[in-house]
């Protein structure tokens, strides 16, 4: 296993931890009304995937993997709605689109080397080689599952 899935599969896994048995009214609960739901950082987390795994395996997006995609930048980098609303947040639609983006990058964490040298713009915009990108990838989700506990553990989380 590479270094690259080992430490995926770690902060993926304890991603999917975090969420499990989560309601659709917990997934969408924020601390304050400028922060953004565990539903939301997920989604940001899959959509970073789908953008890193098209643009460096040069994948033609379906319409919901675009709007998945835009989930990187859109009301966490920039000013645009996110593009799924609350009344679309489940634990069903986040778990799938989990897996999917999953999907798309797994192969590249167990094999880099296709890819390592390949150079492509950052949700963030600055050019980065795969190698940078994989590292990302690999602790992106255990940011955000950070996150995702000190809300759990915020008292005026719901039970």
């Amino acid at each position: 296993m590479t270094d690259f899935a080992s430490i995926y599969k770690i902060s993926h896994g304890r991603m999917l931890q975090a969420i499990e048995g989560l309601s659709t009214e917990q997934l969408n609960w924020r601390p304050h009304t400028d922060a953004n739901s565990i539903f939301q950082m997920f989604m940001h987390v899959a959509g970073g995937e789908v953008f890193f795994a098209s643009r460096l395996q040069g994948l033609s997006l379906s319409d919901e993997e675009k709007r998945i995609e835009s989930c990187a930048r859109d009301r966490v980098i920039n000013d645009n709605p996110f593009p799924f609303p609350d009344s679309e947040a489940s634990p069903e639609l986040l778990l799938e689109t989990l897996h999917r983006s999953n999907a798309m990058v797994q192969p590249m964490m167990d094999d880099p080397e296709p890819w390592r040298e390949k150079q492509i713009e950052t949700p963030l915009g600055p050019v980065d080689y795969a190698q940078g990108i994989f590292a990302r990838i690999a602790q992106h989700p255990a940011y955000h599952t950070g996150q995702a506990w000190v809300y759990r553990f915020d008292p005026r989380f719901p039970k």
